[in-house]
């Protein structure tokens, strides 16, 4: 200050004058630099600078605030390998200048800065990243860009980075390296993927990404510290209380020194890592944690059966990932799965175990260890696929109940598991598979199959057992015995042809009731079992091939003796004593070669022809009766006791089954030494006949005979006669065995002399019957009847 008072007054006038001046060229300086923009000549040094730190920038203006900053508006960075394409986009970018670097030769931008921005990324196939949000505030040296504070939003994304970036060097590709991807190519499809799936967040705050950058000058790597964390979010549907991940990435390593999903069912923990030079790498993934929390990720059929299991407790999964070589079949996924407590459906089973070990390629595959246990049962199972090789090899031993399992097997399954009850336990099988691909048409497979008490389609089983054999094409099934209560069957082989649903038959022999068996096999052989009723088991052999696909190839025959059964006819059940039958089916018709069975104390003969191609099955038939007794006879047909003799007869008879009008054929019958004009519908003739001549009509018949028609539901004859040693009775007319309807015209001839005698009023003994075959009203026809 004494300096100051030493001067004399102009001089300090003077130089108030020029710092004033200075002052006001500066502030119009800065002012004209604001407005009108940097000088294009220091622009083309700014550029300069900037190039050779191989950062091209393009922009709209260039100028200076009034804080000394470098403002860059519209800006854009571009691509260093072909200055053209744009790398970003930035509305604002400020940079800071230090001057007397400039002047010193050194690179003079100190700082950049972006406050509240928007930033747009260009990716390839017209893809934008857009950044929103964008804070930046970045220190540059002569050789790194130090990242005080980078944070920015995007897709449900709160990104932080911070870290330094060797400014030489962010752009420069080395020389002994392949060409790299572009920037732009590598987030190009790393976006596209999260925008994709960015709609299945439903978050209540965004991401929370936070990334490190490292660099080592020495080895020009650098790396990112990568860490995210968020909490209570759902995706798709399930519901994350927090996922939290710590990781590290450069050029040479993945490591994920931590990966954890916390939900209010379990958690994932996942840690590992991967060389990027060598290609060779760990990951191992621990998930106590209940598995229908992911039920929502499924769809169909396969959702429903997902949705039946529930584990009563956590399971415990173990996955690891060893990566070799960039190569997927050198590269090796190991899983290790124990599951107790767990409901399948309403169905409880114990405990499941799995251990695999699998290529990612799935070329190879061996599984050492499948188990699972119910009730005391148990499944076990292993298996080894080698592609390389066509190998396929599966072994499987179990006694387990399959209906346990029937909320998860194929709904194309549950018919027949639907029709099996295992009392018990479950069928004891094994089986050893091998074949050439996964493809279950080239498998083969054999092994052995028994159970105890069962029941299948209804129909109870004390014992079944076998052999078996597939050879991809047929299942073949071996020495079948099978044991009920009444009797034992055997068969020496069965065949099964799933694509045309045919089955054979060789050597089978049974003694069980016929109708339950063959309900088993059901289609046709079963509908055509359905008459034969025994009351025991008859013996059976059989034999040939059945189509259970509609009966057209059906070529099987059936050799049958028993003892007492029914058989429906005509609307009544014949009772055969003993019998004995061949019957032979092809396609949808049935033969019956030959019946022979003893019948009310006399021989039944029956052949026949049955044809179920149509929906009306239709049959033609041939019967004969020899010796029987009538009074039986009658017994069983009308339910009527009061006659007798001895009866033989024929029969040949074609129609619809069911259908009683539809019946055509003819027949004869002859009755010797039997009282006859009791049956119902002669009764009230005997009656009236005896006003006549007393007890004429409760003579002894020597002998009855008649040939008769069958036609539109009614029996038709023109020569019913009864011969006694007094008269002879002989009946014209039909019955109408549908509706139950008589009319019959009958004549009394006396014989020997007292016919003579009686000759002039043999007109009185002719008569008229009608009405219902029980109770028919008889008149005498000179009377109008």
């Amino acid at each position: 200050m004494p300096l100051f008072k030493a001067l004399p007054p102009f001089c300090l006038k003077f130089m108030g004058g020029l710092v004033l001046a200075c002052v006001l060229l500066c502030a119009g300086g800065l002012t004209y630099l604001r407005f009108a923009g940097i000088p294009e000549h220091w622009q083309g040094q700014i550029r300069q600078l900037l190039q050779s730190k191989r950062i091209f920038l393009e922009y709209s203006k260039l100028y200076m605030d009034e804080t000394g900053y470098l403002v860059v508006r519209d800006a854009r960075l571009l691509d260093p390998r072909d200055n053209s394409t744009t790398l970003c986009r930035v509305d604002r970018l400020r940079l800071g200048i230090e001057w007397f670097a400039w002047w010193r030769g050194e690179f003079p931008i100190s700082t950049l800065e972006i406050h509240k921005g928007e930033i747009e990324i260009p990716l390839e196939e017209g893809e934008i990243a857009r950044l929103n949000k964008v804070r930046v505030l970045a220190h540059l040296s002569q050789r790194t860009i130090n990242l005080e504070q980078v944070r920015f939003e995007a897709l449900k994304l709160r990104v932080k980075v911070s870290g330094d970036i060797p400014l030489d060097d962010i752009f420069i590709q080395k020389t002994d390296a392949k060409p790299a991807p572009s920037l732009r190519q590598r987030l190009a499809r790393p976006w596209k993927n999260y925008r994709q799936i960015n709609d299945e967040f439903d978050l209540k705050k965004p991401f929370e990404l936070s990334v490190k950058i490292t660099s080592d000058p020495e080895t020009r790597r650098i790396g990112f510290d990568v860490a995210v964390d968020s909490d209570q979010f759902t995706w798709r549907g399930i519901p994350i209380d927090k996922f939290a991940a710590d990781a590290f990435v450069d050029e040479q390593q993945i490591r994920v020194e931590r990966a954890i999903l916390e939900t209010t069912q379990g958690e994932i923990n996942a840690k590992g890592s991967l060389d990027l030079a060598t290609h060779n790498g760990s990951f191992v993934l621990s998930a106590p944690i209940q598995p229908e929390l992911f039920a929502p990720l499924l769809k169909g059929e396969a959702a429903d059966r997902f949705a039946a299991i529930q584990f009563q407790s956590l399971p415990s999964l173990q996955l690891r990932l060893d990566w070799r070589d960039n190569d997927k079949r050198a590269s090796l996924l190991h899983l290790d799965l124990d599951a107790r407590d767990i409901a399948v459906g309403s169905s409880k089973l114990d405990r499941i175990t799995l251990v695999a070990t699998t290529n990612i390629a799935f070329d190879k595959c061996i599984i050492p260890e499948f188990t699972i246990e119910a009730k005391g049962d148990k499944l076990s199972a292993s298996g080894l696929w080698d592609k390389e090789a066509s190998s396929l090899k599966l072994q499987l031993d179990t006694r387990l109940n399959p209906t346990l399992l029937k909320a998860v097997l194929p709904s194309s399954s549950h018919p027949f598991l639907d029709s099996c009850v295992f009392e018990k336990s479950g069928p004891s099988l094994t089986a050893k598979v091998r074949g050439s691909s996964l493809s279950p048409a080239s498998w083969k497979a054999s092994g052995s199959l028994s159970l105890g008490s069962a029941s299948y389609k209804g129909t109870a089983l004390q014992g079944v057992g076998c052999d078996y054999e597939w050879d991809g094409s047929w299942f073949k099934m071996q020495n079948v015995w099978l044991h009920r209560t009444e009797g034992k069957g055997s068969v020496n082989e069965i065949a099964y042809h799933p694509a045309s649903r045919i089955l054979t038959m060789k050597g089978g022999t049974a003694q069980t009731h016929v109708q339950e068996t063959a309900h088993i096999f059901g289609g046709d052989f079963e509908k055509s079992c359905l008459p034969y009723v025994f009351a025991s088991p008859p013996s059976v052999q059989f034999g040939g091939k059945v189509d259970l696909g509609g009966g057209d190839q059906n070529d099987f025959s059936v050799k049958l003796s028993g003892a007492a059964m029914t058989y429906p006819f005509m609307g009544v059940l014949l009772p055969p004593d003993k019998i004995s039958a061949d019957l032979f089916f092809k396609g949808k018709q049935l033969t019956i070669q030959r019946i022979e069975a003893d019948m009310h104390d006399g021989k039944f003969s029956m052949e026949g022809r049955f044809d179920f191609s149509n929906r009306n099955a239709s049959f033609q038939s041939k019967i004969q009766t020899r010796s029987m007794d009538f009074q039986k006879v009658m017994r069983n047909l009308f339910a009527f006791d009061d006659v007798s003799g001895s009866m033989e007869g024929s029969l040949t008879v074609s129609g619809i089954i069911g259908d009683l009008r539809s019946l055509t054929g003819s027949g004869s019958v002859s009755i010797q030494n039997g009282y006859l004009t009791s049956i119902p519908f002669l009764g009230g003739l005997s009656a009236l006949a005896n006003t006549i001549i007393p007890d004429i009509g409760y003579a002894k018949a020597k002998q009855a005979t008649a040939d008769y028609l069958v036609s539109g539901g009614s029996v038709k004859t023109d020569n019913l006669v009864m011969n006694s040693a007094t008269f002879t009775l002989i009946n014209t007319g039909e019955y109408n065995f549908v509706d139950d309807q008589l009319d019959l015209d009958a004549r009394i001839n006396l014989r020997g002399p007292i016919g003579i005698v009686f000759f002039p009023i043999s007109k009185i003994l002719e008569y008229k019957g009608t009405g219902p075959m029980k109770n028919p009203t008889w008149r005498p026809k000179i009377l109008g009847g």
